[in-house]
């Protein structure tokens, strides 16, 4: 169950994918986080948060390279990806997850009892 469901009054952004953005970033360069999801060039904003409570989050990279940002937007440090949208992503679609983490426990079982089976 997410936070959204336990706090139905809270705002509540979009999701616009249930993966991390792979982005180039340049150092020291100032870029401003899409924190309502709804802006057209994800991950960065585009002014689409206009009369929603949500504002943009500054981000400047320290270092140039390929950065892993949140799509989800449900990361505790955003916009950089801390996982969180493998739980956001078992939330959306619950029968695959289901069925993913019933069969990684019976391949789990399997080979563990044919490893320490005399």
């Amino acid at each position: 169950m997410s936070w959204y469901e336990w706090f139905p009054y809270e705002p509540k952004p979009a999701i616009p994918q249930t993966d991390p953005i792979l982005v180039p970033c340049e150092a020291k360069k100032i870029y401003w986080y899409c924190s309502c999801g709804k802006s057209k060039s994800q991950p960065w904003c585009d002014g689409a948060h206009k009369g929603t409570p949500f504002k943009p989050i500054m981000y400047i990279p320290p270092l140039t390279g390929h950065k892993l940002i949140c799509g989800c937007k449900q990361a505790r440090n955003r916009p950089k990806c801390d996982g969180g949208c493998f739980w956001v992503k078992a939330n959306v679609n619950t029968p695959r997850m289901a069925a993913a983490v019933y069969g990684s426990a019976f391949a789990v079982g399997i080979i563990t009892s044919m490893l320490f089976h005399p």
